[in-house]
């Protein structure tokens, strides 16, 4: 994300679109939360079926939680975590007001 929102700031001839930099950062970490969540569930039930189990001990003792469950929790975390690092790294990158020069 930060990697695309820098690449944005470069190629955007002295203009930072704040709304559009937040548009790009939303959509690379949606993409990326949705590639992991794929790769994630696929892995988890495919390849590694005893990774869930090893993953959460505790869990499976205690509560009745399935894979199902387990995978949506992983993409609604990637959401959230893809919302604060968008306005942490906009905060970053956004053009200062402070900083202008009186004419």
């Amino acid at each position: 994300m930060y990697t695309a929102l820098k690449q944005y700031r470069l190629h955007s001839d002295g203009k930072f679109n704040y709304q559009k930099g937040f548009m790009i950062g939303l959509l690379s970490g949606f993409y990326a939360t949705i590639i992991f969540t794929i790769f994630f569930a696929i892995y988890s039930t495919e390849i590694n079926p005893e990774f869930l189990n090893q993953l959460l001990p505790m869990w499976r003792g205690t509560y009745s939680t399935s894979t199902g469950m387990i995978i949506f929790a992983v993409a609604v975390m990637g959401f959230a975590t893809t919302l604060v690092l968008t306005l942490t790294f906009m905060q970053l990158l956004k053009d200062s007001w402070n900083l202008k020069k009186r004419k």
